[in-house]
């Protein structure tokens, strides 16, 4: 394997992204002598909702800043690119200052909501409709973030895929098996380059209604299936256990986790709460379910978003919230009585 086609894992300890951590990571993963500018490139972070970093949900906007800045500098044509979740207005993106940080970076900002599609068949016969840019783009540069997941266990560079799928497409995914559509977007959209936001990462019921908790990590790999795996070593969970990443890893010929070199030190988080498997099955069959029935209930005028809008509320996200940190304190407090 040549030294551009090895699989290559930076772990970067940092408690504030920088611009040198990113261009070091973006040197260690070879990846300004694997692609040359005047490409168009799609970043893809993961900043489905309007909370802030340091909640654990989404990405840190300066370390995506950083990263377009640097792509724009080497001269890369640069699209930003997401989906928000189902239940939240789209003006949202414009709340958080996206369009401005695209615009000041030499970039562009679409919300792939809003965008033209075309027809691709992802996965078996199943057809999806994609948004232009994520078709039109020439390689593609994910940005996530390193936090827990109530129905998949875990959300990395795999699952923040799916927030190429926008509206509807979506609820498809959910219906026809949500870890098969990961995997076949994976497929399809492979990541040249992937820089992982670990800095505050979120633990419990995520991806929305977790606990922050410092990690202090950047990790950028060449490949997001080894990212997860990875991953899922630093926040303590066996990546067997968790389906997409064990389906993409029994699909793979590539074998990405037997030959790849490591920068850094692997740390484990063997306290880092993810969802149990049974609790994470039992909640992607509630989706599953949900989402199956979406388009019946979209039929009938009741608008799914709505319903969806009313269990993630404020007052929705706080309560699940403060049940985690009370169960937090009690596994604390017995830990501290058996020491």
């Amino acid at each position: 394997m040549s030294n551009k086609e090895q699989h290559i894992v930076h772990i970067h300890n940092s408690d504030r992204p920088s611009i040198e951590t990113v261009s070091e990571i973006m040197e260690a993963c070879n990846f300004f002598q694997s692609f040359d500018g005047g490409k168009r490139v799609l970043v893809k972070p993961n900043l489905f909702c309007p909370e802030a970093s340091h909640t654990g949900a989404t990405v840190n906007l300066d370390l995506l800043r950083f990263v377009v800045r640097l792509l724009v500098d080497r001269g890369f044509e640069v699209t930003i690119g997401e989906v928000g979740a189902h239940q939240y207005n789209a003006c949202f993106f414009k709340d958080i200052g996206i369009y401005e940080l695209a615009e000041e970076e030499g970039a562009t900002f679409f919300d792939l909501n809003q965008c033209k599609r075309a027809p691709i068949r992802l996965w078996g016969d199943h057809v999806f409709y994609l948004p232009k840019p994520v078709l039109e783009t020439d390689f593609l540069v994910n940005v996530p973030k390193l936090k827990s997941h109530a129905a998949t266990r875990v959300s990395l560079a795999m699952k923040n895929l799916y927030g190429l799928l926008p509206d509807k497409e979506k609820w498809k995914g959910h219906a026809l098996g949500l870890d098969e559509t990961i995997v076949a977007l994976n497929e399809r959209f492979p990541s040249s380059l992937v820089i992982v936001d670990g800095i505050t990462a979120m633990e419990g019921f995520g991806p929305t209604m977790g606990l922050a908790r410092k990690t202090n990590l950047v990790i950028g790999t060449n490949n997001a299936l080894l990212n997860d795996i990875v991953c899922c070593k630093i926040l303590g969970v066996n990546p067997l256990e968790v389906d997409h990443i064990r389906m993409a890893m029994k699909r793979s010929s590539k074998k990405e986790w037997r030959n790849c070199k490591i920068f850094g030190k692997i740390k484990k988080y063997d306290d880092f709460s993810i969802p149990s498997r049974s609790f994470s099955k039992l909640w992607y069959k509630i989706q599953e379910l949900f989402y199956r029935s979406s388009f019946t209930l979209d039929r009938w005028g009741i608008d799914p978003k709505a319903i969806m809008r009313s269990l993630t509320k404020d007052s929705t996200i706080d309560f699940f919230r403060r049940a985690q940190i009370r169960n937090r304190s009690k596994n604390n407090a017995i830990k501290k009585s058996k020491n």
